[in-house]
Parts: C-alpha cells; sequence; structure tokens
C-alpha cells in the first residue's frame, strides 16, 4: 500500500507493525465497524474506544486513523472491531497497533 493508493502515509502510524490493514479488512469483511481505541495512562492495559470509523474502503480507514493521530499524538493506538448496530466491542474480532506516541516522537 502506498499514499497515492490510500491518501495517507500509514508507515507513518503503523511503526510497531504493518498489520492494522488486514485486521482492518478483517474488521469489515466481518461486518463490524473499526473503532480506534487508545490507552489509559492511568490503566496501560485499559483501552477506550475514542474514533468510530464508518467506513469499508481501506483507503477511507487509513485517512480517518491518519486525521486522528494528528489531532492527538500523544496516545498509543489500536483498531478493534464493534458491531454496527449496538457499537459494541467484539472479542473476538481481530485488533491491531496502528500508532505509537513513541514511534513518532522518534521520526519527527
Amino acid at each position: 500500500m502506498d499514499r497515492a493508493r490510500h491518501g495517507c502515509d500509514h508507515r507513518r502510524m503503523t511503526p510497531a507493525n504493518e498489520t492494522w490493514p488486514a485486521a482492518a479488512d478483517a474488521i469489515v469483511q466481518a461486518g463490524l465497524w473499526c473503532v480506534v481505541e487508545s490507552r489509559n495512562d492511568a490503566a496501560p492495559t485499559d483501552w477506550e474506544p475514542r474514533l468510530i470509523i464508518c467506513r469499508t474502503e481501506l483507503g477511507g480507514i487509513a485517512d480517518a486513523i491518519d486525521s486522528s493521530v494528528a489531532a492527538v499524538a500523544s496516545r498509543s493506538d489500536r483498531i478493534a472491531g464493534y458491531t454496527r448496530d449496538t457499537l459494541v466491542r467484539v472479542e473476538s474480532a481481530p485488533t491491531a497497533r496502528c500508532y505509537t506516541a513513541e514511534a513518532l516522537a522518534e521520526s519527527a
């Protein structure tokens, strides 16, 4: 995937790994929404939903993640799958880290 094809440079957001595009695709294929979750600093193992991405194409999902990261560059984020009707996290859906604050600081 490249910037011209998807509209954003996802490499800037995926320093930990490159698994988020496959996870996003699996989430959408399961009929779920991708939701960006952030770690709570007080409880680093707790993830809180921060952004619901109501798009089904990878380029739109990547653009939403990029905008979210640009707005708040001090968190670690991941994507997870939530039901489209009740917005409840589906534990069996894949998750993937899409951004880490530490890595952005290193790349600046």
